[in-house]
């Protein structure tokens, strides 16, 4: 009786019907807008090959999505994926819109039910999903065979805007013609002094001695040792790293600055 009460002419007609009326009549609707996963399983799952609310899914979704609901959606995501009408389209709006899903885009990578693009990534990055960014860069190959199209700079200023000291070694690893652009962007933003003191202490030889390295130093720290040592490494100073050493607690900074600025530039 139940099966004849949720298949009579009324929800069937509810495919055919505006999105309004669905979202107001349909069973299935109602029951993910008050999370009630048994209630969406049992109505996915009626074995009936005219089963309306199979063609539901995408507005129920979208619903999910609006209530940050994530246990439904993982499992339409894993169990009913093919019955999704706009799958790709569906699945690029959970990594968009959903908070806490890499467990969700994992699945999706591994089944292949996402592409793996620059705007994938980009999300990920921005989501701190970091161990999905790895994954990624590592078969990113599989769908696109043209590396030249990865637009490095662009995923090096997302990785620094984040902060991920983990993701930015293992880019710098894998691509390490593109350290410049972390050179470039360092004098263009802030970073934490923890990722800043990491790239100094891991990366010191990849800038040049015509890099402000002390002016961008003196922003972060004010170690006089380090300091010391790129000034006698020759790093570049200009008036401006004189007057930022200024501002430094410890006024043995300025000694060591100013006196180099002297020697070599007057």
């Amino acid at each position: 009786p139940v099966i004849d009460v949720l298949f009579n002419d009324k929800y069937n007609v509810l495919m055919f019907n505006s999105e309004r009326i669905i979202q107001n009549e349909s069973p299935l609707i109602l029951a993910g807008n008050k999370n009630n996963y048994d209630i969406v399983k049992f109505l996915i799952e009626i074995n009936n090959h005219k089963n309306p609310f199979h063609s539901q899914l995408d507005i129920l979704i979208e619903n999910l999505l609006d209530k940050k609901d994530k246990s439904i959606i993982k499992y339409i995501i894993t169990d009913h994926y093919d019955k999704l009408r706009g799958n790709h389209f569906t699945t690029e709006k959970i990594l968009n819109r959903l908070n806490d899903c890499e467990d969700i885009v994992f699945y999706l990578m591994l089944s292949k039910k996402i592409c793996i693009n620059n705007k994938f990534i980009w999300a990920c990055i921005d989501k701190d999903y970091t161990e999905a960014c790895i994954y990624a860069y590592k078969h990113i190959s599989d769908y696109q065979t043209n590396l030249s199209l990865l637009a490095q700079g662009e995923h090096i200023e997302r990785i620094m805007k984040r902060n991920n000291i983990l993701l930015l070694d293992f880019f710098v690893t894998k691509y390490p013609n593109n350290f410049h652009y972390v050179r470039i962007h360092l004098l263009n933003m802030w970073v934490t002094k923890e990722f800043f003191m990491h790239l100094f202490n891991n990366y010191l030889k990849f800038f040049d001695c015509d890099y402000p390295l002390i002016d961008t130093y003196l922003k972060y720290d004010a170690n006089i040792e380090n300091i010391k040592n790129l000034v006698n490494n020759n790093y570049m100073i200009t008036k401006d790293t004189v007057k930022a050493s200024l501002e430094c607690k410890d006024l043995i900074i300025f000694k060591i600055i100013s006196e180099k600025y002297l020697k070599y530039y007057n």
